[in-house]
């Protein structure tokens, strides 16, 4: 993330004045995709003490990371349950510009909840960086499932993706794995490239709006 130089490059795409889509009421308001005939259900944390070590928050943290859907991890993160754990995020601030408003919140919440959590737990690996942000773009592909513009959605979703590879989380313990930092950033560009030309097609097909330049 850290994209302030790729604004330029966005804007440079929209032309035509029009009214952009109003932008949600709050964070909270963007909705998180649910699978048919399925309703949140709290994920249910066995009462317990916890005994003060980190390690015993290793399970928890690692179930709500990967092994429940997004709609039942926001539940918990709403309600800030288990509270020992770290809820504490910056939503979707440092990524590439969403002109679009593609609800992409509830992933970003996850994927700092993983880093957050990995960090003091002593796990923040490359390994397990490449993990979380494995599920970070399956997280995004899962909020552009209902999406009219869907290529576009997931084509902005490979930047993030790309972005979170090649600049976040620079902290990462290294393991062995070997270092990809250069083609990371190549795969960034180029992924930028491809978001731009489907935002093109998008737009002379009427998916999407052209954006207005003057704000």
């Amino acid at each position: 993330m850290f994209f302030s130089i790729i604004i330029h490059l966005l804007t440079s795409l929209f032309t035509t004045v029009v009214t952009p889509k109003p932008a949600p009421a709050s964070p909270s308001a963007q909705p998180v995709a649910v699978p048919q005939n399925q309703t949140v259900h709290p994920v249910h944390v066995p009462p317990q003490r916890y005994n003060g070590t980190l390690k015993s928050l290793i399970p928890v943290t690692d179930k709500l990371l990967f092994n429940v859907a997004l709609y039942e991890f926001e539940d918990s993160r709403n309600r800030h349950m288990p509270s020992v754990l770290i809820w504490i995020t910056d939503g979707c601030t440092n990524s590439l510009d969403n002109p679009f408003q593609f609800p992409f919140l509830p992933a970003c919440h996850r994927h700092d909840f993983g880093y957050n959590n990995y960090r003091p737990q002593n796990r923040f690996t490359e390994t397990n960086k490449l993990k979380i942000d494995d599920k970070f773009l399956e997280d995004l592909y899962l909020q552009c499932e209902h999406e009219w513009a869907k290529i576009v959605c997931t084509s902005l979703a490979d930047v993030y993706y790309k972005g979170v590879r090649a600049f976040g989380g620079l902290d990462a313990i290294p393991d062995g794995t070997p270092s990809k930092r250069g083609d990371e950033l190549k795969e960034y560009e180029e992924s930028i490239l491809i978001y731009e030309a489907e935002v093109k097609k998008a737009q002379e097909a009427g998916l999407l709006p052209l954006l207005d330049r003057s704000h």
